[in-house]
């Protein structure tokens, strides 16, 4: 993993709910493995794609991390919607729930960093505090 990745415990939730939705989904029933499993594989994976663009494409980080937040939000659906065809137990889904909701929570206050730094070199230089 690269050192600036290291720096932002954003990317190392996301690392570790991609590990964590891995391992779960490879015991997933056949029925639901391909279909349901593989649709969450690639979400998760979408989701680490985005942290790591937000991290090293500072030009465009607005956009990346509104995706990423998309992203996590539909995992979040996609857990709820394996619990609920019981693919994982009811402890495997509140944890997965936490891991999701604090890594949104990451995002949102990288977001709103994002935001308030954007505006502030917009302001004229006279106009900064």
């Amino acid at each position: 993993m690269s050192d600036d990745l290291k720096k932002f415990p954003l990317f190392e939730a996301i690392y570790g709910l991609v590990l964590e939705l891995e391992r779960l989904r490879l015991r997933y029933p056949k029925r639901l493995k391909y279909s349901l499993g593989e649709r969450l594989s690639m979400q998760s994976l979408t989701a680490m794609e985005r942290a790591v663009a937000a991290v090293v494409d500072p030009d465009d980080r607005l956009s990346h991390l509104k995706g990423l937040i998309t992203s996590l939000e539909t995992l979040r659906f996609l857990v709820r919607l394996s619990h609920d065809f019981q693919a994982i137990d009811s402890k495997q889904y509140g944890r997965l729930s936490e891991q999701i909701v604090d890594a949104l929570w990451q995002a949102v206050g990288f977001l709103k960093s994002t935001k308030s730094s954007a505006k502030s070199d917009k302001q004229p230089s006279h106009q900064r505090s």
